[in-house]
């Protein structure tokens, strides 16, 4: 079966297409592990600091 040139073409462009599709749905993947992490960070951050000022509050009893 001999495919003509426009046939190709199409072909090429549907591959490409997916290709990009793949490479942002790994970018949007990626982007929301990112958040999570950040998001656990800032507790971990806020949790410190809580235990930091009962510290502090209990030094100063």
């Amino acid at each position: 079966m001999e495919l003509s040139t426009i046939e190709s073409s199409a072909i090429i462009l549907v591959l490409i297409n997916l290709a990009v599709l793949f490479v942002a749905v790994m970018a949007f993947y990626q982007n929301c592990g990112l958040k999570i992490q950040i998001k656990y960070l800032w507790l971990a951050i806020d949790a410190l600091e809580e235990e930091n000022r009962k510290r502090k509050h209990q030094e100063g009893l």
